[in-house]
């Protein structure tokens, strides 16, 4: 009974805190894109969505902090669980290859999570170690539990026996995070597959248009998750992909690292093409979302920009975070791959300029 006092007092005063003055750090929660990721393994670029909403989040409601907790690999599934006690990054290990566990995950760019313990836990260690501090948090989470069904036999039916996991997780997700009562912006998916329609080997080039239709079904479930607990959100396929058939496409060779559009017009996908990193946006994708995300919180005011008291925001009901957690560290690169940027600093001062 001792115990479960202690939980209730502790998220009443949690409750409080961020019930308080604006907290003034942004919490970036998610897989490689809200980490950043560039193409050619950059994987804390400094040039994410996240790194340019920080600077409109200093610039115009004070912030001084960006905490970033994401993990390059994960899926819903791997934010909660970690690794299921698993203790390798292959890709063969399911449910899916994640960045941040373990030793086998190690180098010399990212330090993991404590062994046994999820990108979840460590938000929320953050956010309970530093009560009132978090003044917002951005997600991209889900995408990975879809995409290792590109290199399927069955693709539709790998993305559909995907859905209820990821319709149980993500939400599991923003009732532990919703519970520091927080503005939270979520996101969708962009589909990078369409660039595989430039390829000579009819194979691949197939699954440019077998793939397409799914997309709209995936963003769905995404939408509506983040609608029923009241959370923002930002559209990356709109940003990345644009709401015109004709000209998806180049749009992707422009704002990804999947192909290159020539000076005549002329598209080819990128040679050595490694759709693990390829996938990724290159900076002008990232300044693109990064707008978006600055759209969203501006025009929705979930943040005050004069009143010190945050914006009501309500969350489904869920239950207390537990008291002993891993604190929020870097994760892990995969070893191997040579990083041509050095990592990105937790802390970045009002002064702190994009590399």
């Amino acid at each position: 009974m001792s115990i479960i006092l202690a939980k209730v007092s502790l998220l009443l005063t949690l409750q409080l805190a961020y019930a308080g003055e604006q907290g003034k750090t942004l919490l970036a929660f998610g897989d490689s894109l809200a980490a950043g990721q560039l193409p050619g393994f950059i994987f804390r670029s400094g040039e994410g969505y996240n790194d340019y909403l920080f600077e409109h989040l200093q610039q115009r409601y004070g912030f001084d902090s960006l905490v970033d907790s994401s993990c390059t690999g994960d899926s819903a599934a791997n934010a909660l669980n970690a690794t299921f006690g698993l203790t390798t990054c292959d890709r063969e290990s399911p449910p899916f290859y994640s960045f941040c566990y373990f030793e086998a995950c190690l180098d010399d760019v990212f330090r993991p999570l404590l062994e046994g313990t999820s990108q979840v836990d460590a938000a929320e260690r953050y956010m309970m170690d530093h009560p009132g501090e978090v003044g917002l948090i951005t997600i991209s989470i889900g995408s990975n539990d879809f995409s290792d069904c590109i290199f399927v036999d069955n693709i539709q039916a790998c993305v559909f026996a995907a859905f209820p996991d990821v319709s149980k997780n993500l939400p599991e997700i923003l009732s532990r995070l919703g519970t520091f009562g927080v503005p939270i912006v979520g996101s969708n998916t962009f589909n990078p597959i369409i660039a595989f329609s430039l390829s000579d080997d009819p194979a691949i080039a197939e699954l440019g248009p077998t793939t397409a239709p799914l997309f709209p079904i995936v963003n769905g479930l995404f939408e509506d998750i983040y609608q029923e607990f009241n959370c923002s959100f930002v559209d990356f396929f709109a940003v990345v992909n644009g709401n015109i058939i004709d000209e998806e496409l180049a749009n992707v060779c422009r704002k990804t690292g999947m192909c290159n559009e020539a000076n005549d017009g002329t598209l080819e996908l990128t040679p050595e093409l490694d759709f693990t990193d390829h996938q990724h946006p290159n900076e002008l994708g990232y300044d693109l979302i990064g707008q978006a995300f600055v759209d969203v919180v501006d025009s929705t005011h979930i943040l005050p920009t004069e009143s010190p008291t945050m914006s009501s925001v309500t969350f489904a009901p869920t239950a207390s975070p537990p008291v002993s957690l891993a604190p929020i560290v870097q994760p892990v690169a995969p070893s191997g791959k040579k990083n041509k940027k050095s990592g990105k600093k937790h802390k970045k001062s009002k002064d702190s300029k994009k590399s």
